[in-house]
């Protein structure tokens, strides 16, 4: 079911919160072992996530 009663969550932000914080990877790490781009992750709007979350 998808909230109603706030954005949708960023993809960067689930990334960063499911993932690379967990695993204690940076998002230059996570591309170079996919071997893709760093640009080519959604993670680049993770800094505008969390901005978001902390005015909240």
């Amino acid at each position: 079911m998808i909230p109603e009663n706030r954005p949708p969550t960023h993809p960067g932000e689930m990334l960063l919160e499911e993932f690379l914080r967990p695993l204690g990877m940076t998002q230059a790490e996570a591309a170079r072992r996919m071997e893709i781009p760093r640009q080519a992750l959604v993670t680049d709007h993770a800094a505008d996530a969390r901005n978001t979350h902390r005015r909240l």
